[in-house]
């Protein structure tokens, strides 16, 4: 049986080698590790590694980090001697590095200009991981947006998925999807400056141009247009294409709720102590049970789970239970589920509506166009809604929204109705109504 030091050397030694590009002397590692060849033996067996004479190396590429992947009473240890191996990176001044922005000779506004912290990339909130949210400032969720060797963010295509949180969040409506990929409308060599600044300037620069360009205008999108983003969502992220897993996923997630206006976060990933994947911790209190393409649909346990990270989220959150609510969301909805949402909430009185991917994403394009959501319109998603929303249930919820609104009756509710129809079809259930705490 392994000891607690075993554990802690397995994980600094993984840790190091993932972050070796060369490998490590395994003399060397013997004057840290007495019982190196232990330790190798055993890591051996769990993953590729490459012995050749004196050095040892990962062969595989694995996902393991230092402070998302190690549980917390055992990190400082890992971390002091993953640091005899590994050494810390040099500190610099970031304002000291070089940048550049990129200036319109004639005024216009409608193109990148490279932006300091650029909110296509990130989001303003500590680096990476943070203690309750994971990859807290990625804003892509497969982290496809980069600044590249000569300085300027670009997007690596291949891989986009169309999730249009990179285009609502650009203040120069810069990037557009085309060919269901998000793109960046450049600059033409003649008809913009590039200048090398520092992170100060380049910071001062990006709030003048955007007090100048004000206040983004609402794009209205198509029925045909929706319908086309949430179909090449569905197909890009499933197992036949990406198969996205955890990571991106529940960061995607995450970010359509934050940019709804909420504050959601990414809690369920390895070592957070949280047992529900996404939580909603305000304007009100949401456990979300998620399932990645790469996982499953949502299943009977998912469900059981909603109800679990309910529970947990309650006692984080020093909330009365009857004050937090729960849901299911995956791209998928499995056999049984929407009869066990059904059966909790007859018996026991629980609401846990089951959403995909294709309906939050359905409203977050509402909400960046002419549909704005307020937090007590999406309160009323997980409030009064059990088991599957199907086409049915998305049109309650929005003749709600247009009640709310005093917007009954209008042109842009039958357009709104039509365009449901258009983009959701029924997979032959009874609707089986909603419930209201109200």
């Amino acid at each position: 049986m392994s000891s607690i030091s075993d554990l802690i050397d397995r994980a600094a030694l993984l840790l190091a080698l993932s972050e070796s590009k060369s490998g490590l002397s395994l003399s060397e590692l013997k004057k840290t590790f007495p019982d190196i060849d232990k330790q190798i033996k055993f890591l051996g067996k769990k993953f590729k590694l490459r012995i050749e004479g004196d050095n040892v190396s990962l062969d595989e590429k694995i996902c393991f980090d230092l402070y998302q992947s190690i549980p917390s009473d055992i990190l400082p240890e890992v971390e002091d001697k993953f640091r005899i191996l590994i050494s810390q990176p040099a500190l610099s001044d970031p304002d000291d590095e070089p940048r550049k922005i990129i200036i319109s000779k004639d005024g216009n506004l409608t193109s990148c200009i490279n932006c300091a912290d650029p909110p296509c990339m990130t989001y303003n909130k500590d680096e990476v991981f943070n203690a309750v949210d994971s990859l807290a400032s990625r804003v892509c969720p497969d982290n496809l947006i980069q600044i590249d060797s000569d300085g300027i963010i670009q997007i690596d295509e291949s891989k986009c998925t169309g999730c249009m949180i990179c285009v609502n969040r650009c203040p120069f409506s810069a990037i557009t999807l085309v060919n269901d990929v998000a793109k960046i409308s450049r600059f033409t060599s003649t008809a913009a400056d590039v200048k090398d600044v520092n992170l100060s300037e380049q910071r001062k620069i990006t709030d003048e141009l955007k007090v100048k360009v004000g206040d983004k205008p609402s794009q209205i999108y198509s029925k045909e247009d929706i319908k086309k983003t949430l179909d090449n969502f569905d197909k890009k992220v499933s197992k036949l294409e990406q198969n996205w897993d955890q990571d991106p996923y529940y960061v995607c997630i995450r970010n359509w709720l934050n940019e709804l206006g909420l504050e959601a976060k990414y809690t369920g990933s390895p070592g957070k102590l949280r047992v529900a994947d996404v939580t909603i911790d305000s304007p009100f209190a949401v456990g979300i049970e998620a399932k990645s393409p790469a996982e499953s649909d949502v299943d009977i346990g998912a469900i059981r789970q909603a109800d679990h990270a309910r529970r947990q989220t309650a006692s984080f959150l020093d909330k009365n239970i009857n004050d937090v609510y729960a849901a299911a969301i995956g791209q998928g909805v499995g056999r049984g589920s929407n009869n066990e949402a059904q059966s909790l909430h007859d018996q026991e009185g629980k609401i846990i509506p089951i959403m995909t991917g294709r309906v939050l994403l359905y409203i977050f394009l509402k909400h960046i166009s002419d549909l704005p959501m307020t937090p007590q319109d999406l309160e009323k998603l997980f409030s009064d809604f059990y088991g599957e929303m199907t086409l049915e249930e998305i049109k309650e919820f929005f003749t709600e929204y247009f009640s709310a609104h005093n917007m009954e009756g209008q042109q842009i509710e039958t357009k709104t109705m039509e365009e449901i129809d258009y983009c959701f079809s029924t997979n032959g259930r009874q609707q089986r109504g909603s419930y209201s705490n109200s």
